[in-house]
């Protein structure tokens, strides 16, 4: 067992996803900063249902939280968990600057490096977090979505999903232990200095709609306007820069 920042991670080699690990931990009382990281995940799962691909030598790493907060506000938390990502994958790739894309994924060169997926499970909160670390085949399945990279294709060859982890898990307790949910302006303001596509034409994949990404709101939600000038609202969808002529 690793520890850090008072926070732990276990280790295995196989599992199905680590946030199942991390699901049944909590159901069995573990505390905050209870994490498990595995090397390879036979089910991954991202947002929305969907697959996400765990092959060996990617950080597939899970978190146990519990907030307390209200939960109507725990889906703020994963923009501190975004930003810890961030954060983590800088230190690693000093000559890169990754970007945080609305709602929960870090980009490197406009390509997807790190997926986040926030569950709830009765009175807890699991973070799970995904870092590219070996190269990773693009699923050509999911047109209009970002191809992915990795660190070993952005030229690093000695960080280990291990050492990673224990970054990012120190980089998550720090901003976990000061988030104060009712303040948000502190990470919503860092979160919008590294945001991608910001002041760009963008269209909401879900919905179809088309507009400028002007920010985030106090709740989180992605502020998007329109042609007509309309300011809308976003809470949910997937978020593609629009194409050239479009």
């Amino acid at each position: 067992m690793v520890t850090s920042a008072a926070w732990t991670f276990s280790t295995a080699d196989v599992a199905k996803s680590s946030s199942d690990l991390a699901r049944k931990a909590a159901l069995d009382g573990a505390p905050t900063g209870t994490g498990f990281l595995v090397g390879v995940q036979t089910a991954g799962r991202g947002r929305r249902g969907r697959t996400w691909l765990s092959p060996q030598g990617g950080m597939y790493l899970s978190i146990v939280l519990r907030p307390n907060c209200d939960k109507y506000l725990w889906p703020l938390l994963s923009f501190v968990a975004a930003l810890a990502a961030r954060e983590t994958i800088e230190n690693v790739l000093v000559s890169h600057q990754p970007k945080v894309k609305w709602p929960n994924d870090i980009l490197v060169n406009n390509r997807k490096i790190c997926g986040i997926l926030l569950e709830v499970v009765e009175d807890a909160l699991i973070v799970g977090t995904g870092i590219n670390v070996a190269p990773i085949k693009a699923d050509r399945a999911m047109p209009g979505h970002l191809s992915p990279t990795s660190l070993v294709e952005l030229g690093d060859n000695v960080t280990t999903p291990a050492l990673l982890a224990t970054d990012y898990i120190d980089n998550l307790a720090r901003r976990y232990e000061t988030f104060n949910p009712t303040a948000f302006t502190p990470v919503r303001d860092e979160w919008m200095r590294h945001a991608a596509f910001l002041n760009q034409n963008v269209t909401v994949m879900d919905s179809g709609l088309k507009g400028r990404f002007t920010g985030i709101d106090e709740d989180g939600s992605m502020l998007l306007v329109d042609a007509s000038g309309k300011t809308h609202h976003i809470t949910t969808g997937d978020v593609v820069l629009m194409d050239d002529g479009n």
